[in-house]
C-alpha cells in the first residue's frame, strides 16, 4: 500500500513539473490590426498620382496619393512677385514717413501732410503682410497637397482613383486606410465570472491554423461589450504572427497559468 502511494505521489509530483501549465482556458478570438489609420487630406483638389495598390506595403513616409499642384505652384510664383513688389513699395514708404518726420520736426511740413505719410506707411505694410500670408497658405496648399505614409504598413483600402476630384469644404473625404500588420491583436470577450483567473502570472498564447504563438503583452478592456453577441470585457493579445493573416481571422485565445 505505501509503495502505491509513492507511486501515485511520484506520478502527480511528474505531471506538476512537466505539465506546460497548471490549467488553461481557451476562448474564441477574432484578429484585429494592430494600427489602422484613415488617411486624407486637408485640401481640395485632383488626383494626379497614385503609385500604390491595395494590398501593397509601404515605407513610413513613402507617397502614396498627389493632387495636382499646378494652380498652387502658379499661385506661389505669383505671390512670390506680388512680395518682392511690396517689398520695394514698403521701404520707399518707410523713407517717405523718414523724410515728411523730419521735415515736420522742422516745421516746414504740416501736420496734415505727416498724417497721409503714416497712412502711406500703414497701406504698404498691410499690403505686404497680406501677400506673405496668401504665399504662406499657398505654401501650405502645396504641403498638403501630397499623402504619405505615417508609418510601416500594409494598404487595406483605397477609395479613390487617378482623375478623380476631391472636395474637402466641409468634411475630410477618407482616401485610403493603412495597417500596421507587424503585429496583429487577438481579441477575445471574457465574462467576469473568469475575470479571476487573469493574474500577472497568467500566460497568453494564440493559436491561429494549429500553431501556437506567445503572446508579448495583453491589455483588459474596463468596460465591458453592450455587444450582445460578444458579452464581457475584451481582452486583447498582442502576437507576432508568422503566416500571411487578414483581420477578422478566428482563432483561439489561451489563457493558462505557469507553473
Amino acid at each position: 500500500m505505501k509503495i502505491w502511494k509513492r507511486i501515485c505521489n511520484g506520478t502527480v509530483l511528474a505531471i506538476l513539473l512537466y505539465s506546460p501549465s497548471l490549467w488553461a482556458l481557451d476562448l474564441p478570438a477574432h484578429l484585429q490590426w494592430l494600427q489602422r489609420q484613415s488617411l486624407s487630406l486637408p485640401v481640395s483638389g485632383v488626383v494626379s498620382q497614385l503609385p500604390v495598390q491595395v494590398g501593397q506595403r509601404v515605407k513610413a513616409g513613402q507617397l502614396l496619393l498627389e493632387l495636382d499642384t499646378r494652380v498652387v505652384k502658379a499661385n506661389i510664383r505669383r505671390y512670390e512677385a506680388m512680395q518682392q513688389r511690396l517689398q520695394g513699395t514698403r521701404t520707399e514708404a518707410r523713407r517717405e514717413l523718414d523724410r515728411a518726420e523730419q521735415l515736420y520736426d522742422r516745421t516746414v511740413l504740416s501736420e496734415h501732410d505727416l498724417q497721409l505719410a503714416h497712412l502711406q506707411m500703414t497701406r504698404a505694410q498691410a499690403e505686404y503682410l497680406e501677400t506673405r500670408a496668401l504665399l504662406s497658405e499657398a505654401q501650405v496648399h502645396l504641403q498638403y497637397a501630397t499623402l504619405k505614409a505615417p508609418f510601416d504598413g500594409l494598404i487595406v483600402s483605397i477609395a479613390v482613383a487617378p482623375g478623380q476630384a476631391i472636395v474637402n469644404q466641409c468634411r475630410a473625404q477618407p482616401l485610403m486606410v493603412i495597417a500596421d500588420d507587424s503585429a496583429m491583436r487577438a481579441v477575445a470577450y471574457v465574462s467576469e465570472d473568469k475575470l479571476s483567473k487573469l493574474t500577472e502570472k497568467s500566460h497568453l498564447s494564440v493559436a491561429l491554423n494549429g500553431e501556437w504563438t506567445a503572446s508579448s503583452q495583453y491589455q483588459l478592456g474596463l468596460e465591458a461589450s453592450t455587444d450582445i453577441s460578444h458579452p464581457g470585457y475584451p481582452l486583447s493579445a498582442i502576437v507576432e504572427l508568422k503566416s500571411p493573416v487578414r483581420a477578422g481571422q478566428a482563432v483561439t485565445l489561451r489563457i493558462s497559468e505557469k507553473k
